[in-house]
């Protein structure tokens, strides 16, 4: 498996509701999603916008009257047992006293890659990757949610990837975390199938992360944002 097919498996972290001098972040009244994942649909034209699908949910977030600041902690190949490793680290500096932080999670495609004969990551380690973050989260009261791996422009890795990413949700349920699968909605969309398989195999396009970003918009996205506890 070459380099530039990996994922950039990550964490991602977000501050909303930030005090002001003493006050509280004044929300505006939130509008329908529609309209938004309207837009992100059917855009004219899809150059390169560098946002990647968090970008993008960030974006729609603020244009349903939910402002957010949002990190993308990402690093190109990493595993789940290298996110595990550092997240706690890359997280603290961001966990800012007063504001209403949260975290998003999502890896496992680079688990799935064969190198040598053998795969990166088995599944049970790479589930037990996830339900060590989180617990970790829970412990330090950091509302989580995941979003599953991605297939990629490989039949037999896709199929590995959509059986994480069950496994993954059943982990997530055990902990009455919100999961988001991504990986058979992708695999029905020709989108984000024609656009990998004409790149790298694993990075589609500008359309095929607009795809990627609607699931995660029509998952119960700013629903999970605006809940008071975000579903610890």
């Amino acid at each position: 498996m070459r380099c530039d097919r990996f994922r950039s498996d990550s964490v991602r972290v977000g501050s909303g509701r930030l005090p002001s001098r003493g006050t509280s972040y004044n929300w505006r009244r939130a509008r329908p999603a529609g309209p938004v994942l309207r837009r992100l649909s059917h855009g004219r034209r899809r150059r390169p916008a560098g946002l990647g699908w968090v970008g993008r949910v960030a974006v729609a977030s603020f244009a349903a009257g939910t402002p957010l600041t949002a990190y993308n902690l990402g690093v190109r190949g990493e595993t789940s047992l290298q996110v595990a490793s550092r997240w706690r680290l890359e997280t603290r500096a961001r966990l800012l006293p007063g504001a209403d932080t949260r975290m998003v999670v999502s890896f496992g495609a680079n688990d799935t890659t064969i190198e040598d004969g053998v795969q990166r990551v088995e599944a049970e380690r790479s589930c037990g990757a996830l339900d060590d973050i989180l617990e970790r989260a829970r412990s330090i009261d950091l509302p989580t949610l995941v979003v599953g791996p991605a297939p990629v422009d490989d039949a037999e890795q896709s199929r590995r990837i959509h059986s994480l990413s069950a496994a993954f949700g059943e982990v997530c349920a055990s902990r009455a975390v919100p999961f988001l699968g991504v990986a058979e909605p992708l695999l029905a969309s020709n989108v984000w199938s024609q656009q990998a398989a004409s790149g790298d195999g694993a990075h589609p396009g500008a359309a095929g992360y607009e795809a990627l970003a609607e699931i995660v918009l029509s998952g119960g996205w700013l629903d999970w944002l605006r809940s008071g506890s975000g579903a610890k």
